[in-house]
């Protein structure tokens, strides 16, 4: 099986090729210093460079390896089965950006091979640069004003509604991946990343898990009592109306 390619237009792919990431080969020799996250799985925070010589920074999310011949039965249900990590995230993005999602720009899917396998998705980076994850971790989140935290968190209970509301799930909900974006006017856009979790025929049980997922990781990240009952009381007033069962 040969490399397929798809790139977001014709300038995006110019670009691409100035700057030697094109093809997968260039990729994988150039990724040298990419955070490896899982065993076959990592991602490379780089920059491209215009002929004008600005900068736009990206990320290139590669995965490689021998693909299961023995599908999952969940990737049987959700039409996942044989693909990668990358294309997984490729179609993520769509689907939550066709939502009105604050999501990554997709620039480029690049994938080879069928049973042993390389792929590569590129996006460009997210403008906000900090998650709510990363606002717990150092010490900014207590320092928001309490109507400025409520606000961030009925965003993210926004987002995750819009995504129920489609009837599809997202096995990615943490708080590391929702990145707040604060407004000239005093309001919030809510930004997310890391959408290859992202999967359709989602039902009740899976909104449930959504949820649970979600304050599990505020948790785990250290969120004070009043953000933990916060969010719930986000999640309870807000509930999936009429979605008991898959599309």
């Amino acid at each position: 099986m040969g490399t397929n390619a798809v790139f977001a237009s014709e300038q995006v792919r110019d670009l691409l090729v100035r700057n030697n990431l094109a093809e997968l080969d260039a990729i994988y020799e150039q990724a040298t210093d990419a955070h490896l996250r899982h065993t076959g799985r990592s991602v490379w925070d780089t920059h491209l460079h215009n002929d004008d010589g600005k900068s736009i920074h990206v990320y290139i999310k590669m995965n490689w390896g021998r693909r299961r011949l023995w599908p999952r039965m969940s990737d049987l249900q959700n039409g996942q089965w044989l693909q990668s990590h990358p294309v997984r995230e490729w179609h993520g993005i769509d689907a939550l950006g066709r939502l009105g999602i604050n999501v990554p720009e997709r620039l480029a899917i690049i994938h080879s091979g069928l049973v042993t396998f390389r792929s590569a998705v590129i996006v460009r980076a997210i403008p906000p640069t900090a998650s709510v994850f990363d606002l717990l971790q150092n010490g900014e989140w207590p320092q928001l004003k309490t109507g400025h935290r409520q606000q961030v968190l009925w965003g993210i209970v926004n987002v995750m509604r819009t995504i129920h509301s489609a009837r599809l799930g997202w096995r990615g909900t943490s708080v590391g991946h929702f990145y707040p974006q604060a407004t000239a006017n005093g309001n919030w856009n809510m930004w997310v990343i890391d959408c290859e979790g992202v999967h359709p025929r989602a039902t009740q049980r899976t909104f449930d898990r959504d949820d649970r997922k979600l304050l599990k990781s505020f948790e785990l990240a250290g969120a004070d009592e009043d953000t933990l009952t916060m969010l719930a009381d986000c999640l309870r007033q807000q509930r999936p109306m009429g979605q008991s069962r898959a599309a």
